[in-house]
């Protein structure tokens, strides 16, 4: 196990339990501060009051789609520069390009990736943007 001096803030927003567990986990087994949100009302207040470093935001959550928060973020001064990676089941080019117009730096289809590469993706961001 790994511990950070300053370990980075990450905001989970995911609606599906199980992979709120099994993605957080693993985030935590490697040394991350894991924020986690249900939907993406929940999520908007986290990321307000948190500051979080990076966020993982699944795409299709009740109450705001990770879409419309990143249209929210990007509209608003003090979010648009959190950077986000989407999180999907759709392999939709549409919704994955609409996603980085919006200014999402990254994505994960979750039906391939295991936590371990969500991890993995993770760290190479972080390792990038210093």
């Amino acid at each position: 196990m790994t511990y950070m001096a300053d370990p980075k803030k990450i905001l989970l927003a995911e609606d599906d339990e199980f992979l709120r567990d099994l993605y957080g986990g693993e985030l935590k087994k490697a040394g991350y501060e894991i924020l986690i949100a249900s939907d993406g009302e929940e999520a908007l207040q986290l990321i307000r009051r948190e500051k979080p470093d990076l966020i993982l935001l699944d795409i299709m959550m009740p109450k705001i789609t990770g879409l419309e928060l990143l249209k929210k973020m990007k509209d608003s001064e003090e979010l648009k520069t959190v950077p986000v990676i989407l999180m999907t089941s759709l392999k939709q080019d549409s919704v994955i390009n609409e996603g980085f117009t919006l200014g999402a730096v990254g994505y994960i289809v979750k039906t391939e990736a295991t936590p371990s590469q969500v991890v993995n993706e993770v760290n190479k961001f972080f390792n990038s943007s210093q």
